[in-house]
């Protein structure tokens, strides 16, 4: 379910990215243990993990995004500690989105579409006013497939994710030399762990967020020329605050 709560980018890139890289390329300087590599891991995953967890608790309600986000920390997390090679890594980084992929894909066919979904549970629509407007036009069939393609456009975007996601993988997680020591092999796989973090963000998060914010400009415009309405009448938010 998607939670109406806004969320902070600063504490969530502070969080899930900023900390976590830190730690894992900094934090063995200050444990003097073999076993400081497995605790700097652990202590860098935390922060994420415990973010997502937040959502829950003070949300009450179980946040889908962050869900999965804690999904693919305890994987991370576990592969890392099993000292797995890198192209368990990618497989890893190319499993989730392809999951997404297929559910979105598979909710046109249950006639339920994601983007249908995302305007009629969404707060930020004024979702009665363009049922009624989509009625008083008999554009419900237009609206149905405009839905539909929608959805196929996000799947897409999950797909090309998996797809940038795995090729990161591989460029980053590189074999382990067999003559290190075990604190050595871990805090080696702590650093790739660390780089594919940073550079996930900025490789493929950002492009995506580009992507999804395109998708939701054309939405509108599509949902614009169905109902006839203006954007301000479609997100009545925004005319609340201009009025500000």
């Amino acid at each position: 379910m998607i939670s109406s709560t806004k969320e902070n980018p600063i504490y969530s890139l502070g969080f899930n990215i900023i900390l976590p890289v830190i730690i894992l390329n900094k934090g063995q300087d200050f444990i003097s243990s073999e076993s400081s590599p497995v605790y700097v891991l652990i202590i860098a995953l935390s922060f994420p993990f415990l973010y997502g967890l937040k959502d829950f608790i003070v949300i009450q309600k179980v946040n889908f995004i962050s869900l999965i986000g804690l999904v693919s920390i305890t994987l991370t997390g576990g592969l890392a500690l099993f000292q797995f090679q890198g192209v368990y890594f990618a497989i890893k980084e190319a499993l989730i989105p392809l999951i997404l992929a297929f559910v979105t894909v598979g909710s046109i066919f249950f006639k339920k579409p994601l983007a249908t979904l995302l305007v009629f549970k969404s707060s930020l629509f004024d979702t009665q006013l363009i049922q009624e407007k989509l009625r008083e036009k008999d554009k419900e069939k237009d609206f149905k497939s405009l839905m539909n393609l929608s959805t196929l456009v996000l799947s897409g975007s999950f797909v090309l994710s998996a797809g940038l996601n795995f090729v990161l993988a591989l460029i980053v997680f590189k074999d382990v030399d067999p003559s290190l020591d075990e604190s050595a092999r871990r805090q080696f796989i702590n650093e790739q762990v660390a780089d594919v973090t940073w550079m996930g963000y900025v490789f493929v998060a950002l492009p995506l967020t580009f992507i999804m914010g395109f998708l939701l400009w054309w939405l509108l415009k599509q949902l614009k020329a169905l109902t006839g309405l203006k954007l301000e009448e479609l997100i009545p938010k925004m005319k609340n605050s201009s009025k500000i």
